[in-house]
């Protein structure tokens, strides 16, 4: 059925294809291929010394139809980052979060969507569906999805943590629509707990498109994958085998059970058209077996291949288009291989060989096939001419040594012309004729020949060496020549070693060298592109002596020494000696001196040698463990059992105040956690709890998962003692860290990062704040005003004082209570969107210069709206008129609402300030505390008029007189909180 030309070919069956077209990138490799009829279309990246750019060039067979080229330039960062093919539609995701629908025959771009993307999103696509109408696609990236309507050309939905979830997405493993396109399904992982993890833990979301709402939502443990059947049923692949369930309104049924061998299971894949799973398993002798299993009946079908694993697997490439599935297996060393599938007749049409593989792609009817392999793409056709008239021709390319080389091989004739990346030799099937052969390997000369195939032929071809002329010179600062030892590394192997004096000329084969000088301690180093005759120059300085002398030194101590080029921070060389003093031979230059020794606090000098030797003496200072200093910084998820059960030993250890646990729900926690994984190499799952263990603000070891006390014990002890950082991985596997610069980046991140936690506040310092706001919320003359009119209406409509205390204590109540709940969501909005503090100062700064300037002259304007200030005064006459304390509560619930614009200034800066004490249950407290302060004056005022009735005309008059006065007092007090908490934050 298939033949493909990277080296010599192997194939079963008697039809044939033969290579009409190639592409050679000059860049980095080819991304990704797509085909459409004979219209080939590939994606790469183009790259140079000024800029880089992403490019997607069109063929129809070997012409060029159109490309796309998208530069990058500077600081830009904008590039092509994927494309899929839907019909004659190509959709391309470009890096700014946005699509472009391209007509795959003309290279007219159709429509540009922008997309947003979710929070920590890729561009890459990881899955993707199309309705059988074709009118609507569903794109799956790594956080988030989106569904797309081809026909108006616009996102109808999108799925991410930013708008459909409030889970952390981790990621999402498949997506894909029911049969009539109205219902999408969504799986996903949402966790990053180990133990969770391990368990395969995922969640199934179902989505009803058109009533824009989420209709199914289950986690289940031990799922592989899951696919849509039709427009209710749907199946999950599960590590025991599979499940076929119904949609039934909003609830799930399980229709149909069967275990399944899952024994060497590598991969799942699903062939929509087929409504069947394709396990991919490796048996004992380490090939690939194929396990069909149709859905729905569940029937399933085994096909033993001959893809062998033996040895480094690098990747498994799977695809497959209508019934036609293949399977590459890509090596690190060796030959890849090749496999087509008839999954319609449960066979194998065809196994090769080839030398390299990235990409396979082909139309339906297998008349074209992509494959890309490295920089190369090679388009084979159907062979429409007789096995007769096609020939063979072998080509073997030999080096000087006599041994058969890697090669280039261009061949082309009037009609075609084909560029192939080759492994010592190659084996074509061409039609008869005259070609021009162009054969090139890196390092040898480049031959052309012409050839006349009349019949199958095998042509032997020596290459000769390339070499250019080095001239290497040695010379002092003085420009004097002088003797030096030069080594000549290629590949970072030593090819040459020897002593020059002044001057040599080496003869060199074409590539990058690296040219090292030696002189006494001194190195002097060179790379050289050499594809030209080059001489270069080694110029030595004249080295200069530090001294290094140990004050006090204590017998058997063992010292290392750091020397750091200054004004970088780069680490130059480090050495560990065990006597009272130390020589270090260096160039002259500012340098950073570090002396480490176990026991003692780290001696650092800063050193500048110009024209003379110097002597160091270093004083040790010695230091003792005190557990009173260890801090734990512990990344997790408050349901995470894990992570708990870590949080709780470490505080029954070392008490409450060590431990500082951070929330991944918080973004800035989780990019932390992401960093920390990537700095110090982690691996990609992302586990939690992550542990940071720190003593005296110094990062000591770093711990995954949830280990027992020993461990944490034992990790502290050989840390605190070696002066390292230490790491365990998830393996319970130990390694250190001895690079400067990632401990104090590490440093940076954690420990220099707790903002929000080293500036909370202390009851001591909040108590103050607490009581001045209170005290100007309690003299607003918004709030007072309000409550010394609703008590002199009552007053005038009844002399009694039990209607006094029926109406007042109530109203009093209600304002207490609905204050409490108001300022308790505040502080957790607060605590949970640190920089909201800045807005709350302007807020504080304006209400206060508000409130003075209204009471400036000793009038008072309210800042409420005329439209609601005459729904307030309406309120208070009918709960006035009702003894009832029911309406009288109402009607203060309805005041602390409708007051809110006018008395909100000082309950926000206090809250705010609340929000950031370290202990929430005494931030509640002095919550309680502000609101009682706040109601004091209305006590007050109840009193006052109960038993001193007869004052209530002055007190009227007075309340009149005096409240631009205490406007004045209100905004003071404002102002001068909001200043503090500018200096505070």
């Amino acid at each position: 059925m298939l033949i493909l030309a990277y080296g010599k070919i192997t194939f079963s069956t008697p039809e044939d294809y033969s290579i009409i077209y190639s592409f050679h990138s000059e860049g980095e490799p080819i991304i990704k291929a797509l085909q459409y009829g004979s219209i080939s279309v590939f994606l790469y990246s183009s790259s140079g010394l000024v800029s880089e750019a992403s490019v997607i060039r069109a063929f129809n067979l070997s012409k060029l139809l159109w490309k796309i080229k998208v530069k990058r330039i500077g600081l830009s960062r904008v590039y092509i980052a994927d494309m899929i093919l839907v019909d004659r539609n190509l959709i391309v995701v470009y890096s700014n979060k946005t699509l472009s629908i391209v007509n795959v025959t003309n290279g007219n771009i159709i429509e540009r969507i922008n997309i947003e993307f979710p929070t920590y999103s890729s561009n890459n696509i990881v899955f993707y569906d199309v309705t059988n109408g074709k009118d609507r696609i569903l794109l799956g990236f790594k956080k988030g999805a989106v569904v797309i309507d081809l026909k108006n050309n616009r996102v109808v939905w999108s799925f991410g943590r930013n708008n459909v979830t409030t889970h952390i997405i981790n990621r999402l493993v498949n997506g894909g629509f029911f049969d009539n396109g109205s219902k999408v399904f969504i799986l996903s992982v949402e966790t990053y707990c180990h133990v969770c993890l391990s368990r395969y833990e995922k969640h199934f979301h179902v989505y009803d498109l058109s009533k824009k709402r989420e209709i199914v939502h289950f986690m289940l443990n031990y799922v592989r994958n899951a696919f849509a059947i039709n427009s209710s049923y749907f199946s999950i692949l599960t590590t025991k085998g599979t499940t076929i369930a119904k949609i039934i309104n909003s609830t799930v049924k399980i229709v149909k059970n069967k275990t399944l061998e899952m024994s060497g299971l590598i991969r799942t894949e699903f062939v929509k058209k087929l409504n069947c799973y394709i396990l991919i398993s490796k048996d004992k002798n380490s090939r690939i077996i194929l396990t069909k299993v149709n859905i729905p009946s569940l029937e399933t079908y085994r096909i033993n291949t001959c893809i062998d694993l033996t040895g480094i697997v690098s990747k498994i490439l799977v695809g497959h288009y209508g019934f036609i599935e293949y399977i590459g297996v890509k090596k690190k060393y060796g030959n890849s291989s090749l496999t087509l599938i008839d999954l319609l007749n449960n066979e194998i049409i065809a196994h090769f060989i080839v030398n390299k593989i990235d990409y396979v792609c082909f139309t339906s009817n297998l008349d074209y096939v992509l494959v890309t392999g490295g920089n190369t793409v090679l388009l084979y056709k159907k062979c429409s001419h007789t096995k007769n008239k096609c020939k063979y021709l072998s080509i073997y390319v030999k080096g000087e040594s006599e041994q058969y080389i890697p090669f280039n091989l261009t061949l082309f004739n009037m009609s075609h012309s084909i560029f192939m990346s080759c492994n010592t030799s190659c084996t074509i099937r061409l039609s008869p004729g005259n070609y021009t052969l162009i054969v090139s390997s890196p390092g040898y000369k480049t031959r052309n020949l012409t050839l006349l195939l009349e019949s199958n032929k095998t042509l032997i071809v020596e290459l000769e060496k390339i070499r250019h002329k080095l001239r290497v010179r040695v010379f002092d600062t003085r420009g004097m020549p002088i003797n030096a030892v030069v080594n000549i590394f290629k590949d970072n192997l030593l090819i040459r070693k020897e002593v020059i004096e002044g001057s040599k000329t080496f003869y060199l084969e074409p590539g990058l060298y690296e040219i090292e000088g030696e002189l006494g301690r001194q190195v002097v180093s060179k790379e050289v592109l050499l594809n030209e005759s080059r001489e270069i120059a080694l110029i030595f300085v004249q080295n200069l002596n530090i001294t290094l002398n140990i004050v006090d030194h204590k017998p058997a101590t063992i010292y290392t020494l750091y020397l750091i080029n200054y004004s970088n921070g780069i680490l130059l060389r480090n050495f560990s000696f065990s006597s009272d003093s130390f020589n270090i031979e260096i160039s002259p230059g500012v340098y950073e001196i570090r002396v480490l020794a176990k026991g003692f606090k780290p001696f650092i000098k800063k050193v500048e040698i110009i024209n003379c030797s110097k002597t160091i003496y270093v004083i040790l200072e010695k230091i003792s463990f005190d557990r009173k200093f260890l801090k734990f910084y512990i990344y997790g998820s408050p349901s995470c059992p894990a992570c708990s059960r870590m949080k709780e030993m470490l505080k029954e250890e070392y008490g409450e105040y060590s431990i500082i646990f951070r929330d991944i729900a918080n973004e800035t926690h989780l990019d932390a956690h992401t960093k920390i994984y990537d700095m110090l190499n982690l691996g990609s799952h992302y586990y939690i709890p992550l542990t940071i263990v720190v003593y005296n603000d110094t990062p000591l070891c770093v711990v995954i998962g949830a280990v027992s006390m020993d461990i944490v014990k034992y990790l502290i002890k050989v840390a605190f003692e070696n002066g390292t950082l230490l790491v365990m991985n998830e393996n319970y596997k130990f390694f250190r860290i001895t690079d400067i610069g990632t401990v104090e980046d590490l440093k940076e991140l954690v420990v220099e990062s707790r903002e929000a936690e080293s500036r909370k506040y202390t009851p001591a310092q909040i108590l103050p704040i607490v009581i001045a706001m209170s005290l100007a919320d309690s003299v607003n003359p918004c709030t007072f005003s309000v409550f010394t009119a609703l008590l002199l209406i009552t007053f005038s409509l009844s002399r009694e004082k039990k209607r006094i205390v029926v109406v007042g204590a109530p109203f009093i109540f209600s304002i207490f209570l609905s204050y409490i709940a108001l300022g308790l969501g505040l502080i957790k909005i607060f605590s949970y969107i640190p920089m909201i503090k800045y807005v709350i100062i302007v807020l504080g700064l304006s209400f206060g210069m508000f409130s003075i300037f209204s009471g400036w002259g000793g009038r008072f304007k309210s800042p409420l709206p005329n439209k609601l200030k005459r729904i307030s005064e309406d309120f208070i006459e009918r709960a006035s008129r009702a003894v009832n304390p029911y309406t009288s509560a109402l009607a203060g619930f309805t005041i602390s609402l409708t007051l809110l614009p006018c008395s909100s200034g000082p309950y926000l800066v206090a809250t705010a300030a609340l929000a950031k004490m370290k202990n929430p249950l005494l931030s509640y407290l002095l919550l309680v505390l502000y609101n009682l302060i706040f109601i004091l004056p209305l006590l007050a005022i109840m009193l006052i008029m109960i038993f001193f009735s007869s004052k209530i005309r002055t007190l009227k008059v007075w309340r009149t007189k005096k409240l631009g006065i205490m406007e004045i007092i209100s905004g003071i007090l404002l102002i001068l909180i909001s200043i503090y908490a500018i200096f505070a934050a």
